[in-house]
């Protein structure tokens, strides 16, 4: 048998916007329904704050928020806010006893549970009987079908029929699917031939992709930002998720965002980056960009900035030996001292203990087994790798061959792994000190994309590779 039920409002959902409705209509002497598909009410409020349910803000009404509120009607906020303010909800949660704080912003949360907030709103929805009113309940119940004749709405759900000349939709948006949320209330718009503004996400996270990826690994690490997109900006948590960035300041600007659009995301928003490094640099000469951030951010976002926006280059050396020995010091023009090098002193050195002779061959071998492995990372990370030439560039280093002692070594070590990744260090002072032309071999390397860091240095050259100040 089908049972049929009059009421004076039906509302579509039991949420904390269908519960405030239900209790104001139903301490106002009306009859009303709630129908909800799920198995209790506030759903969402439960889950809200962390579980502490964020129920309202001090600084809603400011002119500065109402700003902030996006509407085709921007004025709406206005006037609902004027007739139903956020001291009229705290002063309900005062009334019921319930103790709360206030967090950043003026956001108020519950000091215990959010479920505290939604037994207040039953047990006014239970009051409106002193007030000639009463609320009823429906929950497991999916709509079957809503129709609308003769001035009377009538809702079927679990082989029941109820009807009212007032139908209420509050079954929000498709924002949290795994909380059963559904494009339902936008289907029943268009059924009874509503203009609707089609859903876009909205105070939601940022998923992270392409290079961008490398941030998953900072998944848990929070710290204060400006989120920015255009001219508005919100000055908030930001925390990293192992799918991209979460807090409050990215679910605020995701409102504003569209597919295509940057958002920029400040770490730093009480400095000025330019005059920051300048005066790290003064007082502290021998700082790196991860020690200068190490002492503003958390240390593995810190670690992860500095790669991906510092000067992401690696300079290295591959060489058996590095021949040191034939440097000694020239004065020069005014006394000033000068290094200057000479082969002769050092070419018959016998090779170090441990150490042996290698063949350049076998150096090459190892290099390119090294690069193959190392470069797919660095590509990864976005940090360019930029190889040192054999300084001094002399043919023997204590009885092993240089893999880097000419020109020609330069073009076969570039051509093992070809990538913008595996690069050289222009050093014009060794071109020189190799005979060849520093303008002609910085053309070559420019031209390949393969000048990765660069050393400026004046040579006065008297024999190529082995007499040179």
């Amino acid at each position: 048998m089908v049972k049929s039920n009059i009421y004076d409002a039906i509302i579509l959902g039991a949420g904390g916007a269908g519960l405030m409705c239900a209790l104001t209509a139903g301490q106002r002497g009306r009859r009303v329904l709630v129908i909800d598909h799920a198995s209790g009410p506030g759903k969402k409020i439960l889950i809200s704050g962390g579980g502490r349910c964020n129920f309202t803000n001090v600084n809603a009404t400011t002119t500065r928020a109402q700003e902030r509120y996006l509407s085709i009607n921007p004025h709406f906020a206005k006037s609902a806010l004027g007739r139903y303010t956020p001291q009229d909800f705290i002063e309900l949660v005062e009334q019921h006893r319930i103790a709360f704080h206030e967090k950043t912003l003026g956001q108020l949360f519950c000091n215990g549970s959010a479920r505290q907030i939604v037994e207040m709103l039953m047990d006014e929805c239970d009051r409106s009987v002193s007030s000639g009113g009463r609320v009823d309940f429906a929950f497991n119940a999916p709509v079957a079908d809503v129709s609308h004749s003769g001035g009377v709405y009538r809702v079927s759900y679990n082989r029941v029929n109820a009807s009212a000349t007032s139908l209420v939709i509050a079954t929000g948006g498709p924002s949290i699917p795994k909380m059963g949320a559904t494009a339902f209330a936008y289907d029943l718009a268009r059924q009874f031939g509503l203009k609707i503004v089609e859903p876009r996400p909205a105070l939601v996270p940022l998923t992270l992709g392409g290079a961008d990826v490398l941030f998953r690994e900072l998944s848990g690490v929070s710290a204060e930002v400006v989120a920015r997109h255009n001219k508005t900006a919100f000055r908030e948590a930001a925390l990293f998720t192992h799918r991209g960035l979460s807090g409050p300041a990215i679910l605020q600007i995701s409102s504003y965002w569209r597919p295509g659009d940057s958002i920029e995301i400040d770490f730093l928003p009480d400095e000025t980056a330019d005059e920051l490094l300048l005066s790290e640099k003064r007082a502290r000469p021998k700082a790196t960009l991860r020690s200068t951030l190490d002492r503003l951010l958390p240390a593995r976002l810190a670690e992860a900035l500095a790669g991906k926006v510092g000067l992401p280059v690696i300079e290295y050396n591959f060489y058996a030996n590095r021949l040191i020995e034939g440097y000694k010091e020239e004065i020069g023009r005014g006394g000033a001292g000068y290094t200057a090098y000479d082969y002769e002193i050092s070419k018959n050195l016998p090779p170090r203990d441990g150490v042996g002779t290698h063949t350049r061959a076998e150096q090459m071998k190892r290099a390119e087994g090294f690069l193959k492995a190392v470069i797919p990372e660095a590509e990864k990370a976005n940090v360019r790798l930029a190889l040192h030439p054999n300084d001094p560039p002399v043919p023997l280093s204590r009885g092993s061959e240089q893999i880097m002692a000419t020109f020609e070594h330069w073009k076969q070590y570039l051509s093992l792994v070809k990538s913008p990744y595996n690069g050289m260090t222009f050093d014009c002072g060794v071109s020189r000190e190799m005979g060849e032309d520093p303008v002609a071999v910085c053309r070559y390397l420019g031209e390949r994309d393969c000048i990765n860091h660069v050393h400026y240095r004046n040579v006065v050259v008297r024999k190529p590779y082995v007499d040179y100040t």
